[in-house]
């Protein structure tokens, strides 16, 4: 747009250049900050906006170099700060299915004991009313095998 006149454009045009919304341009317009006027077109009336010989379009401004090499060197930390933190989520995803893996494990394990506890007798007492014997507990294989188990689940 470096002629010697003005251009006119387009609202959706002259929010490219000016590097804004096209609600800006309208607001712009509103305030008179902008020159516009309504044309007819093929498609019916649109608004034109009158923008200055000098107006520079926002995408072809120069960046200074130290811009330029601030905003290189904050992609490549962003993007090294995004590898990291998707390697940390997949760890935390094998951590989590590990202790699903796990809790499955438990439950099965807590499901078998309290089967062998409701298949046991719940004391000799039970079996032999009035004999003042001790309580009956399973054997102590069964019990070592179970926790041992349950230690090794565990991870102890």
């Amino acid at each position: 747009m470096q002629a010697s006149t003005s251009a006119w454009v387009t609202i959706r045009e002259a929010a490219d250049v000016l590097g804004v919304s096209a609600d800006t341009v309208r607001r712009r317009l509103k305030t008179g900050a902008l020159v516009g006027e309504k044309r007819p077109t093929d498609a019916g009336m649109a608004w034109f906006v009158q923008l200055p010989a000098d107006t520079e379009p926002q995408h072809l401004r120069r960046v200074d170099q130290n811009e330029l090499k601030a905003l290189q060197d904050r992609v490549a930390y962003l993007e090294e700060r995004n590898r990291d933190l998707v390697e940390d989520r997949d760890a935390w995803k094998g951590q989590a299915q590990r202790n699903d893996d796990a809790n499955r494990e438990l439950r099965v394990l807590l499901q078998q004991a309290q089967q062998l506890a409701g298949a046991l007798p719940a004391s000799i007492e039970d079996r032999n009313a009035g004999d003042s014997a001790q309580p009956m507990h399973p054997p102590a294989s069964a019990q070592s095998s179970l926790i041992d188990r349950i230690r090794k689940r565990m991870g102890g």
